[in-house]
């Protein structure tokens, strides 16, 4: 999957990613294992998260905000359904950002 391939950025190194990506705000449980639970998902969809972000949280349920690389809308729109039958995941919309 890695090209191998980085781009130097000041004291930043991104890798170069190799299709389009889209962002996914995934409401999850917060409980342990829940972030490896949504990376395997996602994984398994041949998908790629490229980064990731917390967003608002509460003691009960956190907002990850991910960028998520996919080869074709239909990939997506697997990727979402899996998350969504994910049982520590509560919501996936796709966001713009």
């Amino acid at each position: 999957m890695f090209t191998g391939l980085v781009e130097e950025v000041g004291t930043v190194t991104r890798l170069e990613r190799k299709g389009p990506s889209a962002r996914l705000s995934v409401a999850t449980m917060n409980r342990p294992g829940s972030l490896g639970s949504i990376s395997t998902v996602v994984g398994k969809q041949g998908a790629n998260i490229v980064d990731l972000k917390i967003g608002r949280r509460t003691p009960e349920i956190y907002e990850l905000l991910l960028d998520v690389e996919v080869g074709s809308v239909d990939q997506l729109q697997r990727v979402q359904a899996a998350l969504r039958a994910t049982s520590c995941v509560t919501s996936v919309e796709r966001t713009i950002g």
